[in-house]
């Protein structure tokens, strides 16, 4: 079975390339976006299983694009990513949240937990329901 697409949109070039080589070398086909106003655009290209995406990403905020991915009907899992626990980050972890349920990693997660956290959000009992 193929291992799932992945999404990274994160700014900082040294994270998401080193995202990319080790979930590459776990056999995920991975995409890196570097930009918030580039995201849609990578969205429509790769169409991803999974979107690993940074809170803060530049100048844009990446809470705002998830509720616009959520609004414009895109039911792609996101795990969301952020190196600041603060109150906007929280957020993330209210059962009202457009995100996976406890999908709010640190950015000192380790690989073996960032991986477990992906191999069950590929699975189909973890897909997000848009009301």
């Amino acid at each position: 079975m193929a291992k799932a697409r992945i999404l990274v949109a994160d700014d900082e070039p040294i994270l998401g390339n080193t995202l990319k080589k080790i979930l590459g070398e776990l056999g995920y086909v991975v995409a890196l976006c570097d930009r918030g106003e580039a995201f849609f655009q990578f969205l429509d290209d790769q169409k991803p299983d999974i979107v690993l995406l940074d809170i803060y990403l530049g100048s844009v905020n990446g809470i705002q694009l998830l509720n616009r991915m959520r609004q414009e009907g895109w039911q792609t899992p996101v795990i969301m990513m952020t190196a600041v626990l603060g109150f906007l980050a929280r957020s993330c972890l209210k059962p009202s949240s457009p995100a996976i349920p406890g999908s709010l990693m640190s950015r000192k997660t380790t690989a073996n937990g960032l991986c477990a956290v992906i191999a069950r959000s590929a699975s189909p009992l973890s897909a997000v329901r848009i009301p």
